[in-house]
């Protein structure tokens, strides 16, 4: 069931969850429980190759059936939002993801040229916890896609969130852009 992994990347990519807070309702390779993963495979990622490995879960849903979240693999991203149709995208193809909080929901987005996969993130305990999410799915993706130099885990190195000075809501560190008045960082 388990594709196999370099144990060089699954390292870096441990890394990456552990250089974050504790995301509720996120899990990783092998830890991922079979029925949450069976639910998830059922509901929107039928289409997972005997070749990618299934690299994390985030299951948004509120009783944990995991029918609703996003998967990562080696090869795609996968997801469900409720009452959505399911999506994916490629992850070679994904070239930014940028994340806008809402009030009582925070929308991460892969973008791919002119394709968009919105996750929306309802089930994470509060604004640090799905940034957190947020800063594991970016970093992991450009890890997969070789454009993270392995230098990126040092506490220096690290891209830390930063306040806009023209509203000073708070951005994440690599945006180029305030996220919610557009001024440039």
């Amino acid at each position: 069931m388990w594709a196999m992994i370099d144990l060089e990347l699954k390292n870096k990519i441990t890394a990456i969850f552990m250089g974050e807070s504790k995301v509720t309702n996120f899990f990783m390779f092998e830890q991922i429980p079979p029925d949450k993963l069976q639910n998830a495979r059922s509901s929107y990622a039928p289409t997972i190759a005997a070749d990618e490995v299934i690299i994390f879960l985030f299951d948004d849903t509120v009783f944990g059936s995991a029918n609703e979240g996003f998967l990562l693999t080696t090869k795609n991203l996968y997801r469900k939002n409720l009452a959505e149709a399911m999506g994916s995208l490629r992850v070679e193809q994904i070239d930014r993801i940028t994340v806008k909080h809402g009030f009582l929901s925070t929308t991460i987005t892969a973008s791919a040229g002119m394709h968009e996969l919105n996750m929306t993130v309802t089930q994470a305990n509060g604004r640090r916890e799905k940034e957190a999410l947020f800063q594991v799915l970016n970093k992991t993706v450009d890890l997969l896609k070789g454009t993270r130099d392995i230098s990126w885990a040092s506490e220096s190195q690290t891209a830390r969130p930063r306040n806009c000075p023209n509203c000073g809501a708070v951005c994440t560190g690599h945006a180029r852009q305030c996220e919610y008045c557009d001024s440039i960082l």
